[in-house]
């Protein structure tokens, strides 16, 4: 099996292995033996990585065609979530009050273990992480919630209640 998998995917190595090679050394920008030595050992091991990651069947995603119009949403969480953050920086640095950060768990329904509850999550804490104000820590699967911090509390993210599967 194994002789299999590398007579079927040695060439798509290779070529990632040059590829990724090339754009060490473009980023590096000089050629000294330990520095060569070390982009070829850490290319090997990203070439490799991406072999195993993308040929294993470690998750599935399934994306929906309606979570693609969430993305269009994605400036005005940005620039809401600025907002908010340069908020709480004047208020700091004006009057000296502290932000009202929260650490919350708030309710999200992923669905079970399928792939498109994998995809639901990973856009759901994706697109929270997306605003300045917000970060999304993780989900509990077993409590079916996500825990996130925001420094200036300003209610759950809209993201939470499209991508929750209730």
């Amino acid at each position: 099996m194994m002789e299999n998998l590398l007579q079927r995917y040695w060439r798509t190595w290779a070529i990632e292995f040059l590829l990724m090679m090339a754009l060490w050394f473009v980023f590096v920008g000089q050629v000294e033996p330990a520095e060569a030595l070390v982009g070829v050992a850490a290319v090997a091991l990203a070439a490799t990585g991406d072999m195993v990651i993308r040929r294993g069947l470690f998750t599935r995603y399934i994306l929906k065609g309606q979570w693609v119009f969430e993305l269009l949403r994605l400036p005005g969480y940005v620039v809401a979530g600025t907002a908010i953050i340069y908020k709480v920086l004047c208020r700091r640095l004006l009057l000296g009050r502290q932000p009202g950060s929260r650490l919350q768990s708030l309710p999200f329904h992923s669905r079970g273990p399928t792939a498109e509850s994998a995809a639901r999550s990973a856009l759901a804490l994706a697109i929270v992480n997306i605003s300045p104000n917000t970060i999304a820590i993780g989900i509990d699967k077993q409590d079916e919630s996500m825990l996130v911090h925001q420094i200036e509390s300003a209610g759950a993210p809209p993201a939470i209640r499209r991508f929750s599967g209730q």
